[in-house]
């Protein structure tokens, strides 16, 4: 083998050094922080049965949201079957707790059920202590009511007394509060009956008729109910802010901008008892409105501000 030449050797240098000396170097920024929003309950939070899929489709793109919702899952067997572990290892910042459909007691006296004086408030507390020992800020939301309807056209809830429950405890816990259970009966109340069971599936009864399933909802109903969030004031807990982002690319329309939160309360339905649903496909995502000048504004494709809980 031939020695390579010195000369051959300083033209290599010579070239690398130079090539070197014009490269800039490019420093690569820190990825963006985001926070975490877990969805801690029952079937009324999962994506395909509750409002889980439309409260994640409105969060921006800064925020992950995380659906650790069971079906059938009461405060009782949620820790019971380790979902609760589960929940607390995917350490979100945020804990959106919510139980009470399955914790009801009943003449079946099914093993999930819990009693509410001596039971349900105490699974509640373990929860809101445990996600705070974790390094978690639980906030704690009353059950999205059923689709009770009276003869005087008004929701007649069955579950008032554990919203009270659930009111009581973030009272004494100091926790935020989401006001879900008020909200969702205030919006149904606006609405006529078949309007309000239009935003949920149907099933079979013992007969097989199809009759309207009152506790879960469809596509419509998870993003109308996911976009409420609780804006109230109360002694003792922390106030819930919603916010609009201009600019966000990717949300559901129908966002009432100048006061900065959702627009359910006014405008969701109009003359002639007719809810007006723009549907579009963005990011795989069905969009809803429920405004008529939010709709043109959805059409004429301008980038749409984004709703998000921050407490």
């Amino acid at each position: 083998m031939k020695p390579i030449s010195q000369a051959l050797i300083l033209g290599f240098l010579s070239i690398c050094c130079v090539g070197y000396s014009q490269t800039p170097v490019k420093t690569v920024p820190p990825p963006a922080p985001t926070i975490r929003i877990a969805l801690v309950g029952d079937s009324t939070q999962t994506k395909n049965a509750g409002y889980g899929l439309g409260f994640c489709a409105n969060l921006t793109g800064s925020v992950t949201c995380i659906n650790d919702a069971k079906g059938g899952a009461s405060t009782k067997t949620y820790y019971q079957e380790g979902y609760w572990t589960k929940a607390l290892a995917d350490k979100p910042d945020y804990m959106l707790i919510q139980f009470g459909h399955n914790d009801e007691e009943s003449k079946d006296h099914l093993a999930r059920e819990t009693n509410l004086q001596t039971e349900y408030p105490v699974n509640l507390k373990r929860y809101v202590e445990e996600a705070r020992a974790h390094g978690i800020i639980p906030i704690l939301v009353t059950p999205l009511t059923r689709r009770y309807y009276e003869v005087d056209g008004k929701i007649h809830s069955d579950l008032l007394a554990h919203s009270e429950a659930v009111r009581k405890v973030s009272n004494e816990e100091h926790t935020p509060l989401i006001d879900l259970q008020a909200d969702s009966i205030a919006y149904l109340d606006t609405l006529t009956e078949a309007q309000g069971q239009a935003l949920g599936i149907t099933k079979k009864d013992p007969q097989g008729n199809i009759i309207p399933d009152k506790t879960h909802l469809n596509y419509e109903g998870s993003y109308v109910f996911g976009r409420i969030g609780r804006r109230g004031h109360g002694q003792g807990r922390a106030r819930s802010r919603a916010i609009c982002e201009e600019g966000a690319d990717t949300a559901a329309c129908g966002r009432n901008t100048q006061r900065g939160g959702p627009s359910w309360r006014t405008g969701a339905h109009r003359a002639g008892g007719r809810l007006h649903r723009q549907q579009r496909r963005r990011m795989g995502s069905r969009l809803l409105c429920l405004d008529d000048s939010q709709c043109r504004v959805c059409e004429s494709g301008q980038k749409r501000p984004q709703f998000k809980e921050l407490l």
